[in-house]
């Protein structure tokens, strides 16, 4: 450690197993812990940037406990969350029971398990510095959007 630096601790390896189980931890809180105050309003920000209409079908990656998708779905024709945890993907379908237009479901975002054109949307949500994304339309992140 260089002198002046504060130490850090690396509290995931940088697999994805790790993130898994370190997401799953946090899953019971994770709609009401510490970074729900930050992240509810860009969350909620960039899902009026979508301007969903009701004929919309959105992809949600990353979406935690579905919070997200559950207000989407208010508007949206069709959502779908993934996540690659499965603590937050069980809570998310909890969280949502009752709600027709939304499913959720364990995926890795590096290997979406969807078709080209499935989506009209996206809302791509981490917990980084470098925030969200959201695209709308023809977008060369993905070949599922269109």
């Amino acid at each position: 450690m260089a002198l002046g630096m504060a130490p850090t601790i690396d509290w995931m390896d940088g697999t994805k197993e790790s993130a898994r189980r370190w997401f799953d931890r946090r899953a019971p809180r994770y709609e009401s812990g510490a970074t729900s105050r930050w992240r509810d309003p860009v969350q909620r920000a960039s899902l009026e940037a979508l301007d969903l209409t009701e004929g919309d079908r959105l992809l949600d990656v990353g979406c935690g406990t579905g919070a997200a998708s559950r207000a989407a779905a208010a508007i949206a024709a069709s959502v779908v969350g993934v996540d690659l945890s499965p603590e937050m993907i069980r809570r998310a379908g909890e969280s949502a029971e009752g709600i027709e237009n939304v499913s959720f479901g364990i995926a890795d975002s590096e290997q979406l398990p969807f078709g080209d054109g499935e989506f009209t949307a996206v809302l791509c949500s981490k917990q980084s510095a470098d925030g969200f994304a959201i695209v709308r339309g023809n977008a060369p992140l993905n070949p599922a959007i269109r």
